[in-house]
């Protein structure tokens, strides 16, 4: 599982991080999964030493590091600036095509949820119920600029329950 806040240990290297839970083969696999997110010159840092970004990496690689057939992945990219989220996405997706794994990604952002998935849902307010189950057939690599996403960016939209559009196409927030 990858939080939304890095949760690592601060007392921990990056290479102590992404090992924690392995018990045989840690020194290859932890260079495999360095290599696999971009912090191969980090190993020996700290943490506190490292970038938002750079510390949702060390998340991720420590959580493929026992190469998990599910991924789950709670808003891990929110508190990260718009351009260097744009770059996790794009490294997601290069990190997902050479793991293979299913990844369950929950966010609160409508174009990142149609950007990376092969099938968005949609889920209303409490009691939680499935609204929406939208596929996104749009092969990889994608370009965010395609007017198909857009497209289901603005179905996902229309069934989020978070605001209703008036005839003046202004949107109108609701409770």
């Amino acid at each position: 599982m990858v939080f939304q806040h890095s949760a690592l240990f601060p007392w921990f290297t990056v290479a102590g991080n992404i090992g924690y839970g392995l018990k045989q083969g840690k020194k290859e696999r932890i260079k495999e999964l360095l290599r696999l997110v971009g912090l191969e010159d980090f190993e020996k840092s700290y943490p506190h030493q490292l970038s938002g970004g750079m510390r949702q990496k060390v998340s991720l690689a420590r959580a493929l590091a026992l190469e998990p057939d599910v991924l789950l992945m709670d808003e891990p990219f929110a508190a990260i600036d718009t351009f260097n989220r744009e770059r996790l996405q794009d490294e997601l997706l290069r990190i997902r095509g050479a793991m293979g794994c299913t990844i369950i990604f929950v966010t609160h952002n409508i174009q990142e949820a149609v950007y990376l998935s092969d099938r968005t849902i949609v889920l209303s307010r409490r009691p939680a119920q499935i609204t929406l189950q939208q596929p996104v057939d749009i092969p990889f690599p994608r370009k965010r600029t395609d007017q198909q996403l857009w497209r289901i960016s603005q179905k996902v939209h229309a069934h989020c329950g978070c605001c209703t559009e008036n005839t003046s196409g202004i949107s109108q927030w609701s409770g």
